[in-house]
């Protein structure tokens, strides 16, 4: 490759990025969790891989370099979770796959993705990582068109597949609320506390002998003239013959050849104090938790203390300052009128870095070198460990990871700015339809 892919980013930016995470708002996730010391990477030091990022992917890649016998650091920019795999609703959807237009891959995806689940949970169980665990979901339509698109899923999936479809007054049996016209209970989706299991997971891959490196924002990365990288970090550098790329919404920074495969969307999550049992009980006496079928989604579910989570998707729309509550509030209210006064515990915004068609993007960067960005912890998890075992330089002289293909953004060339607005009014649009 004679002109490797990577950027150096110094001064100004750095600042900018400091300035950023002071004000970065704490998720309830993260209140009374207690998590080892993980110092910066300091000096030159040699391991056999490299991970930038600690999420969901990073941490995935890390454990399965270590057990395969390997050394490997994590540079993480923040912390374990600091971005989007700390950040969201904690629902585990085990066919996420819907969305693909061919029938075997939806099969073939919702496959991989339940046992992605299952090997989870057994890890949490093995190793006593207490992750809230609960299942049962339900999906929620709010026209009559999403309610029969809901009907026809249960209907194909079958009784021993675990989900039934709800008409508007089943459902008032787990929801009372005006907005929905029926769902889809899926007996075996998942909620957890994300934080709680990516940290549990990171000290698994630390009890295998990965090393994280907290507060280690990378700031460069150059081929090694014996082979392998170079990644430097603002206190240190990194020596290693393999890397795996997995920073989300900071890949475009680090890999300018890759930042128009990847589009930014933003979700925003409010949790309340605790609630009186009874007036929770009256809306939500359900503790599946929920999600809208829809681009601008909301989400919702019960927490310990008689806490409710709810989340909103605001697809290109960043909120910040006294905003933020402000939306959330808005949109609790509309759901939930009785709700609409309940104070917030916490309140935060999580970013997504997303392919236009939502599929995991898996890259090669370098003949030991791999990228991974993918939506939620089931296929981040996966991509993880996918793109660690692809980063063996055998796999470069049959590669199959460039066959997917993505979509560059923005679409057509278009200016970015036009775009996102008419994709917004077209998916408010069909959310209604």
């Amino acid at each position: 490759m004679s002109e490797p892919p990577w950027h150096s980013t110094t001064g100004i930016a750095h600042m900018l990025l400091d300035v950023t995470e002071q004000w970065r708002p704490q998720t309830y996730y993260a209140f009374d969790l207690t998590t080892p010391d993980r110092p910066p990477l300091e000096g030159s030091q040699v391991f056999d891989a490299v991970v930038v990022g600690a999420g969901f992917a990073g941490i995935s890649a890390a454990l399965e370099f270590a057990s395969s016998g390997m050394t490997v650091v994590v540079l993480e920019r923040e912390h374990v979770a600091a971005g989007a795999s700390g950040r969201n609703g904690g629902i585990l959807l085990l066919s996420e796959g819907t969305h693909l237009a061919d029938a075997e891959e939806v099969s073939a995806v919702d496959k991989a993705l339940g046992a992605t689940a299952r090997e989870l949970v057994e890890l949490a169980e093995k190793h006593l990582i207490d992750i809230d665990l609960r299942r049962g979901t339900i999906r929620l339509a709010i026209t009559g068109r999403q309610a029969r698109a809901l009907a026809a899923t249960a209907s194909s999936s079958g009784a021993s597949g675990g989900a039934r479809f709800l008409n508007r007054e089943e459902l008032r049996e787990h929801i009372r609320s005006a907005r929905y016209t029926g769902g889809l209970y899926e007996r075996d989706n998942i909620t957890l506390n994300p934080h709680k299991l990516l940290e549990g997971l990171a000290s698994l891959a630390e009890e295998r002998g990965a090393v994280v490196a907290e507060s280690s924002e990378v700031t460069g990365v150059e081929p090694s003239a014996g082979g392998g990288v170079i990644v430097r970090t603002r206190d240190g550098e990194v020596r290693a013959q393999r890397l795996v790329v997995a920073a989300g919404t900071g890949t475009g920074s680090l890999l300018p050849s890759h930042r128009k495969l990847l589009v930014t969307a933003y979700s925003q999550i409010a949790v309340t104090e605790p609630i009186d049992e009874q007036l929770l009980d009256s809306v939500l006496p359900s503790w599946a938790a929920t999600s809208e079928i829809a681009t601008f989604s909301r989400y919702f579910r019960r927490l310990p203390d008689n806490r409710l989570l709810f989340g909103i998707g605001t697809l290109f729309d960043s909120i910040a300052g006294p905003g933020l509550e402000q939306r959330i509030r808005s949109e609790l209210r509309d759901t939930f009128p009785e709700l609409g006064d309940v104070p917030f515990q916490s309140a935060w915004e999580g970013d997504i870095a997303s392919t236009v068609e939502e599929t995991p993007l898996l890259d090669r960067v370098a003949p030991s070198a791999v990228l991974t960005s993918s939506n939620g912890v089931l296929a981040s998890w996966n991509a993880g460990r996918i793109a660690a075992r692809s980063t063996d330089p055998a796999y470069a002289a049959y590669d199959s990871l460039r066959t997917n293909k993505h979509t560059e953004w923005p679409l057509m060339g278009l200016p970015e700015q036009l775009l996102k607005t008419g994709a917004k009014a077209l998916f408010r649009i069909r959310d209604r339809l």
